[in-house]
C-alpha cells in the first residue's frame, strides 16, 4: 500500500512504520472506537476465567457485543482464536452484561441483547494468505489490517472475506466448536426478502442501487431486523430500511422538520417503536417513489455531513 502526501501538485511518499499493537494501536483504537467502527467501549482488558479479552465493545446497531483482539503472532489460526474468545463471551453472558451496565449506567438483562450477532474483530499489521482464506463471510469474524505511516497517518483496512457456502460452517462445527456456530447468525439480504415478495425484491434492488450511488464506497449491512447502508469513513449508517410485503420503510437520522418531500409522506417516528435507527421515516411502495426517496436521503446526508 502506497500513501502519499500532496504539497501543491507534487506527491511525496510516506514511509510505513512498524506497528506497536499493544501499547499504541490498542490505546488509539479504544479512544476512537466510535469513529473507526461505530462502537462503544465497555472495558479495556476484560478478564474472565483466567482469560483476557483485549477490548470489549458494544454495537448499538446490532445490539450486540463485540470482542476486539490485537494479533501479534502471525503463525496462529485467526479462526480458532476468534471462536475461542467469542465462545468465552457467550459462556459468560451475565458477566458481560454486568460490565455493560456498569459502563453505560444501564440496567439491562441478558435477554435484552442479540447474542447471535456477537462478533470478533481481529486487528493486525498484516495477515497471511492462509489466515485470510480461513475467514469467510459466513463467520462472525472480521480481519482488519492497521498501517502506520509518517506524518502520524494511521489506516484501518478491512480484509475482504472470501465468498463461501454454508457447508464451511458445518465443517468447522465438526472440529469442536459446534456450540459457537450454532449460536451465530450472519444475516444476509435474502433473510429480509422472501421469494414471494416479488414487488419488494425489485423495489429493494432499485433503492439499493440508488442509495449506494449517493455515497462512494458505501456498504450494505443486513442486521436481524433491518438493513443498514453504511458510510465508509464514519462506519455509521446514513439510511436504514425495513422490508415488508407491501413495500419498504426507510428510516433517516435527521428530524422530520429538517427534511421535506412534495411526494412522500414523512413521519416523525421518535416516539414510535420501530426497527432501524432514525427520527424520520417514510414508505416506498412503487418504483416512482425511488427518485423522491433519493432526494430525501440526499438532504439527510447533507445534514449529517455538517454534524
Amino acid at each position: 500500500m502506497h500513501v502519499f502526501k500532496k504539497v501543491g501538485n507534487r506527491l511525496s511518499l510516506l514511509k510505513e512504520r512498524s506497528v506497536d499493537l499493544e501499547r499504541d494501536i490498542q490505546k488509539t483504537t479504544e479512544e476512537n472506537l466510535e469513529l473507526i467502527f461505530g462502537l462503544k467501549l465497555i472495558r479495556h482488558e476484560f478478564s474472565i476465567r483466567n482469560m483476557r479479552i483485549d477490548t470489549l465493545a458494544y454495537d448499538p446497531q446490532s445490539n450486540a457485543f463485540v470482542v476486539i483482539e490485537y494479533k501479534r503472532d502471525r503463525s496462529s489460526s485467526v479462526v480458532d482464536q476468534g471462536f475461542a474468545y467469542r465462545n468465552l463471551l457467550l459462556d459468560n453472558k451475565a458477566e458481560a452484561v454486568l460490565e455493560y451496565n456498569q459502563s453505560m449506567g444501564q440496567n439491562a438483562k441478558t435477554s435484552d441483547f442479540n447474542w447471535d450477532q456477537t462478533k470478533v474483530i481481529i486487528l493486525a499489521e498484516s495477515f497471511t494468505a492462509y489466515q485470510t482464506r480461513a475467514v469467510s463471510k459466513n463467520l462472525p469474524i472480521e480481519l482488519w489490517e492497521v498501517k502506520v505511516f509518517d506524518e502520524n497517518v494511521v489506516i484501518y483496512h478491512e480484509v475482504e472475506h472470501t465468498q463461501s457456502e454454508k457447508n464451511e460452517i458445518k465443517s468447522i462445527a465438526k472440529g469442536g466448536i459446534r456450540s459457537v456456530v450454532k449460536e451465530s447468525k450472519v444475516y444476509t439480504e435474502e433473510d429480509h426478502l422472501p421469494k414471494n415478495w416479488q414487488n419488494t425484491r425489485k423495489l429493494y434492488e432499485d433503492l439499493k442501487s440508488a442509495f449506494l450511488e449517493l455515497v462512494p464506497g458505501a456498504k450494505v449491512k443486513p442486521l436481524k431486523q433491518y438493513i443498514s447502508f453504511i458510510e465508509p469513513n464514519s462506519g455509521k449508517s446514513y439510511a436504514d430500511i425495513v422490508t415488508y410485503k407491501k413495500g419498504i420503510k426507510v428510516y433517516l437520522k435527521p428530524k422530520m422538520t429538517q427534511l421535506k418531500s412534495s411526494v412522500l409522506k414523512l413521519e416523525d417516528c421518535r416516539n414510535i417503536g420501530h426497527w432501524g435507527s432514525g427520527d424520520t421515516c417514510f414508505w416506498v411502495t412503487s418504483n416512482e417513489d425511488v427518485p423522491h426517496a433519493v432526494k430525501v436521503v440526499k438532504q439527510a446526508l447533507n445534514i449529517l455531513s455538517k454534524q
